[in-house]
């Protein structure tokens, strides 16, 4: 039976500022309460990304973007070889007088005939810059390029209902990238694709957002014996560490059932992820509700019968919780209510 958990969830601490604020949904949540008095703080990376990365001793040199375009690729069934890949995911862009917001491809729907089409569009007009739009899944695109780039991104997720301004492409190459993003955006303003979407009143797909830029890492160690995610960079992560690799089960109980014969175990819970990007309390305190039902009360009963050892909590905001069996005995740590955790620092 498995001994340590290591258990991402991002976004779910927040950071809420509002965390304390009269109104704030605060759901009940007694085991996660419980397991964070009890356990042990210690220092983590911000980020699903970066928290991925580190734990599956993916080394990224200063300076360097983070390579989760290959690793996507990777799990979508592709074969990165060793070019240099640059994620270019269809997004909505609604600007008005102060900024311009990035929704991304869920609120599109895009079907397959949709993104293809998009990228045919894309290739026949960029294919004289030597490069190359591959759709893998209708919400992430992959652009292979003739060579490598000086180049840094910011990663999707943290763009998504934020000003694109201020999380532009950075770098020595960066001034290229903002003129090639200017020049998609003319190309998919006038896209046959998005001009029927919009006669429907569909949003149109009238922009790409670059990310994750860099070749296949050479190795990967999987932190874990067994793999449990649907989220694409983990998916990727495992491929490249020869990992096992499983479909993220629906609870606790499905999981610790399929997890027999394993020391060791990670998985990804990402549903808490958007709701704190998008800043939703209310979707986040529903989220996490559901999170205390089928995974954290669950998983306090697993330690408090020795059954599970160590559960590592990631909420991927610069902190990580461990919580050993024998931690649940600490009754001098007194439960704090949960708002005190909430983008802040805690000890």
């Amino acid at each position: 039976m498995p001994q340590t958990l290591h258990l991402i969830v991002p976004g779910l601490l927040g950071p809420w500022p509002a965390g304390g604020e009269q109104g704030f949904p605060i759901p009940e949540a007694p085991a996660l309460v419980r397991l964070l008095a009890r356990g042990r703080q210690e220092a983590g990376l911000v980020g699903l990304e970066r928290t991925l990365l580190e734990l599956f001793e993916v080394e990224v040199e200063e300076g360097q973007d983070l390579p989760v375009a290959p690793l996507t690729l990777l799990a979508d069934g592709g074969d990165p070889g060793r070019d240099w890949w640059l994620r270019a995911d269809p997004v909505h862009l609604k600007a008005d007088l102060h900024q311009i917001v990035l929704y991304d491809a869920r609120i599109l729907e895009l079907n397959t005939a949709e993104a293809e089409s998009l990228a045919v569009e894309f290739n026949q007009t960029f294919a004289l810059d030597g490069f190359n739009l591959t759709v893998a899944d209708c919400r992430r695109w992959y652009l292979r390029l003739p060579q490598g780039q000086q180049l840094q991104t910011h990663p999707l997720p943290e763009v998504v209902g934020k000003n694109i301004n201020p999380r532009l492409p950075f770098g020595p190459d960066a001034g290229r990238w903002k003129t090639l993003l200017t020049e998609v955006q003319m190309l998919m303003h006038s896209a046959s694709i998005n001009l029927k979407r919009e006669a429907k009143g569909l949003p149109a797909a009238n922009s790409v957002w670059f990310w994750g830029l860099g070749r296949l890492p050479d190795k990967a160690t999987s932190p874990a014996l067994g793999i449990y995610a649907d989220e694409p960079l983990a998916r990727g992560l495992a491929r490249l560490a020869a990992s096992p690799l499983n479909p993220l089960p629906e609870d606790a109980a499905q999981w610790w059932e399929a997890a027999q014969g394993e020391d060791s175990a990670l998985v990804v819970l990402d549903q808490i992820r958007y709701p704190v990007l998008e800043d939703d309390p209310f979707a986040w305190s529903e989220a996490l509700a559901a999170l205390e039902r089928d995974w954290l009360a669950p998983l306090l009963e697993l330690l408090g019968r020795g059954e599970l050892q160590t559960l590592y909590l990631y909420g991927c905001d610069g902190w990580r919780f461990r919580i050993d069996a024998g931690d649940l005995k600490r009754f001098w740590r007194r439960l704090r209510p949960l708002p005190q955790y909430l983008g802040h620092e805690v000890s």
